[in-house]
């Protein structure tokens, strides 16, 4: 598993689960390294690491058939009572295995925006009806609830990301007069996170707050583009691109702004972990997650996705403000309390057990017809 937000809350559930005392288990249809680190009680079925030898459409096709038949020998060997599928593909993978194993519910966890998610031809066909094959779904926000039927909204539960915080967060200091003048942003550097906005709201301020330096976490195939356009804000080393790292907490604990301009998002992780680190956030008014963790003012800020003059305001508002930023980072700090591993875990098992119930009483009637 790499290191996103989806793969961090598969590993943070599964790590809580086994400390209740479940049977848990993790397949992925790649193999490769796990970037979160899991319990050892926590069983891991990786695919083989051969690949077809052959290439175009015969290779793709061998390749997808070896995968569904690693998927199938997981669930006949597992057996499990319940199966939580995150990604639309890994749900289908799920349904076939149902045919040819006993695998209990299926939960299907929608974890992006499925407006854009599934804006293909043959996910608009499908994306819907498939859900629908499912026990129950979980969604992150009531934006990406609503894409699907009234029936399979009824249904369903919305469940926000865990956040794991360490254990040295108690001793956090959310004084921005005693952190760093630091903006971070955390993330992939694809387009869809629109780092060269950021860098260019970031140019604005910086003109005005010299002291202040923008670290970029996270890599992709926007780097070496974005590098280049830092390289012309204030003396060519404002910004630091640090790539992927370990220690992005520590980065965030002792930072004041984070900037979140993504075009759409499911629940950001990035943004959830920075509120919770005591940061004041600024994310674009995106579909959907950042509003739904956000309220204005209180702890935390959005601005209209396109309006990089509104983003550069606000910051400079709370950068000649350190006692009115603190007070925001202090509120959204809340988060990590509401959100915590143990809480979202619950949360989890609570639904499992309502879809079960649910199951049970619909095969009785079903039975007596």
């Amino acid at each position: 598993m790499n290191a996103g937000g989806a793969e961090r809350t598969i590993a943070t559930l599964a790590n809580e689960m086994v400390l209740l005392g479940h049977s848990v288990a993790i397949a992925t249809r790649r193999a490769g390294v796990d970037h979160y680190e899991l319990d050892e009680r926590v069983t891991r079925y990786r695919p083989s690491s051969h690949r077809s030898a052959l290439s175009g459409l015969t290779a793709r096709v061998q390749n997808a058939v070896s995968r569904e038949r690693h998927l199938s020998r997981v669930v006949h060997e597992f057996r499990p009572d319940v199966t939580v599928t995150f990604g639309m593909s890994a749900l289908a993978s799920a349904l076939l295995s149902r045919l040819s194993a006993p695998i209990g519910l299926i939960i299907h966890s929608e974890r992006s925006n499925p407006y854009v998610s599934h804006s293909k031809m043959i996910w608009r066909l499908i994306a819907r009806p498939l859900a629908g094959l499912a026990n129950g779904t979980i969604f992150q926000t009531e934006g990406a609830r609503g894409y699907f039927s009234r029936r399979l909204q009824i249904q369903s539960a919305i469940i926000k990301n865990p956040i794991v915080m360490p254990s040295t967060s108690v001793n956090l200091v959310v004084d921005h007069s005693r952190r760093q003048p630091r903006v971070v942003v955390v993330g992939r550097l694809v387009p869809q996170k629109r780092v060269d906005f950021i860098l260019k709201a970031f140019a604005d301020f910086h003109a005005d707050h010299p002291r202040y330096t923008l670290e970029v976490i996270g890599d992709g195939p926007e780097r070496e583009r974005l590098e280049q356009i830092s390289r012309r804000i204030g003396d060519g080393h404002a910004v630091r691109f640090l790539g992927v790292r370990p220690d992005t907490y520590e980065h965030l604990t002792n930072a004041r702004f984070y900037i979140l301009a993504s075009a759409h998002e499911g629940m950001p992780n990035s943004l959830m972990e920075a509120m919770a680190a005591g940061l004041t956030c600024f994310a674009g008014d995106c579909d959907f997650g950042p509003r739904s963790l956000i309220q204005e003012g209180v702890n935390g800020w959005l601005f209209p996705l396109q309006d990089a003059s509104a983003l550069v305001r606000l910051m400079n508002f709370e950068a000649s403000d350190l006692a009115h930023s603190s007070e925001v980072g202090q509120r959204a700090r809340l988060l990590a309390t509401s959100n915590s591993p143990a809480s979202i875990t619950q949360k989890y098992l609570a639904y499992f057990k309502e879809i079960e119930c649910r199951s049970t009483v619909s095969s009785k009637i079903s039975t007596s017809k």
